[in-house]
């Protein structure tokens, strides 16, 4: 049985003020926390904030999600341009890549882009 589409995409319980809400992990662009809130920006140019610690969320993330430095994680999926010390996400903000943090940072985008090339490949082989 194949499962669909839908089905095969994770999802990351967050909560809210009030509720537990299941997001799709591939529609976070980025998270970024202050202080105590944990800020989630989504590709559709949505908010959502929770109190939850950033690092019981990072727990939960999938192979394409990087932390660039303290309080910073992206979903490699929505990088535009990955630079030596900052990456600039498809909505345009730029953000730092901690210094202590550059070469896994960079380590981890390039295997994310080999994965993603390789999916890509195998697909096109299924098609011929």
């Amino acid at each position: 049985m194949r499962l669909k589409r839908e089905e095969r995409r994770h999802r990351l319980f967050v909560q809210t003020n009030y509720e537990r809400v299941a997001v799709y992990q591939d529609q976070i662009m980025y998270f970024r926390s202050d202080n105590q809130r944990v800020k989630l920006l989504f590709h559709n140019g949505k908010e959502m904030s929770t109190y939850m610690p950033l690092y019981s969320l990072e727990e939960e993330l999938g192979p394409e999600f990087v932390k660039l430095k303290r309080g910073i994680i992206v979903n490699m999926q929505y990088v535009k341009v990955m630079g030596p010390s900052y990456c600039i996400m498809d909505d345009g903000v730029e953000l730092e890549i901690g210094r202590n943090h550059r070469a896994r940072v960079h380590r981890d985008y390039e295997n994310y882009i080999y994965r993603e090339l390789s999916k890509r490949s195998d697909r096109q082989e299924g098609r011929q």
